[in-house]
């Protein structure tokens, strides 16, 4: 196998075409082949096709695959990035050029800071501006496997995001701390388990290091990664063509020629089944999904209407409109929010400590807390100031508040 320098790699300078200046992100990809054609883009595909049986739809390089793909970003205005690394179009390199996408997505962060960088392969197009993108505050956004059951056999209804299992395909990263830090626990896993899907292993360490309590993720309904062959056999009332983001019209690489080009026979990284695909529990019902929590603005909600009419008519979730707020929980909101006006809320810059009796003492910007029932209502009061929150109880140690103050990103 031919010798590969990542620091090589890591030198060429990466420019992102802004057309959108009020775009909060960048669309960002890599590739190599140039010339060479991509057996994906033909029909039937190379898995599928018969001996003897005739194309009906030519290959076509990666050459006018990107350019294809840069199109689909101009029409749906979107800024974007496309890196060619020919280094990669060696025989052999197949698992090395999928192994350097979370470096190739750390360097674009930079190339393209402050703004977010959405990672799509190239074979991919975007079919309208997704403007879920451009909500704020969120490190990391990626399809969910076990958070959209469309994709799954007719009758298997299978909710639950606990256990997060994602695709490469369509990954969303923020300038922020924490989607970093995903980045870097990404590659390490990818360099100790070079030959095994990059998807898995993230995948895997999500679930290893619980990051879904400590980022701020969003699990990507089937609209964000549509892989036109497989689900345009969905049935119609399940989904809306009009409401497809960004789409894989292309066939898939196949397990047996990922094995042809480098990767090995058995994808999976150690313990997987036992980590992640045992641990999946398809009992959820009628969990409760509140638009006015999970989205800043009424608007918003559009970007994944169609995944929550359907998971609503199907009984998983009990979806409780924007305007409703919090449901049957708004007069314990309003409630609370007339109780803040008999608390003394201080005016204080960045994290807030609300500290039950007994606890650590010293800390900066600290608020003791008289009565347990003053917790929620202090909280909100200094929530709707623009502070962050950290609960202190009496049994916590120093080291404890600093512990979760830095897997939230704060400062100590």
């Amino acid at each position: 196998m031919p010798k590969l320098s990542i620091q090589k790699l890591l030198s060429k300078e990466l420019h992102p075409v802004i057309i959108n200046g009020g775009s909060s992100f960048v669309v960002i990809t890599y590739w190599w082949g140039r010339s060479n054609k991509n057996p994906n883009t033909q029909w039937p595909c190379p898995e599928d096709l018969e001996e003897g049986e005739t194309l009906t739809r030519k290959p076509i390089t990666y050459n006018k695959m990107i350019t294809e793909w840069k199109k689909s970003c101009r029409k749906s205005k979107c800024n974007y990035l496309a890196m060619e690394y020919p280094e990669f179009a060696q025989k052999g390199m197949y698992q090395k050029a999928i192994n350097f996408k979370p470096l190739f997505i750390q360097k674009a962060l930079k190339a393209c800071h402050p703004r977010a960088v959405l990672y799509i392969d190239g074979d991919m197009h975007i079919k309208r501006y997704p403007r879920l993108f451009d909500i704020s505050g969120v490190d990391y956004m990626a399809q969910g496997w076990n958070s959209d059951p469309r994709y799954r056999e007719a009758g298997i209804d299978c909710y639950y995001p606990y256990v997060f299992e994602t695709s490469g395909g369509t990954m969303y990263f923020n300038n922020t701390r924490q989607a970093k830090m995903i980045l870097r626990e990404w590659y390490h896993s990818i360099k100790k388990y070079p030959l095994k899907a990059e998807d898995r292993l993230i995948s895997q360490i999500f679930n290893q290091q619980k990051m879904l309590l400590s980022t701020n993720t969003i699990q990507l309904p089937l609209e964000y990664l549509w892989l036109s062959i497989d689900y345009n056999t969905i049935p119609k009332k399940l989904w809306n063509a009009y409401r497809i983001y960004i789409t894989h019209p292309a066939c898939l690489t196949s397990e047996d020629r990922a094995f042809a080009e480098g990767a090995a026979v058995e994808r999976q990284p150690p313990r997987y089944e036992g980590q992640i695909t045992n641990q999946i529990h398809c009992r959820m019902k009628g969990m409760p999904f509140y638009e006015y929590i999970f989205f800043p603005t009424k608007t918003d909600v559009s970007a994944i209407s169609e995944w929550l009419t359907v998971m609503n008519r199907l009984g998983l979730i009990k979806l409780v409109k924007y305007d409703q707020k919090y449901g049957q929980y708004n007069k314990v909101y309003n409630a609370n929010v007339r109780k803040i006006k008999d608390l003394a809320i201080k005016n204080y810059n960045g994290t807030v400590h609300l500290c039950a009796k007994g606890a650590v003492p010293g800390l900066r910007n600290s608020h003791q807390l008289n009565r347990v029932s003053d917790l929620i209502p202090t909280a909100i009061g200094y929530l709707q100031r623009g502070n962050n929150v950290v609960y202190v109880p009496s049994a916590a140690t120093r080291t404890m508040v600093s512990r979760v103050k830095s897997l939230a990103g704060g400062s100590s």
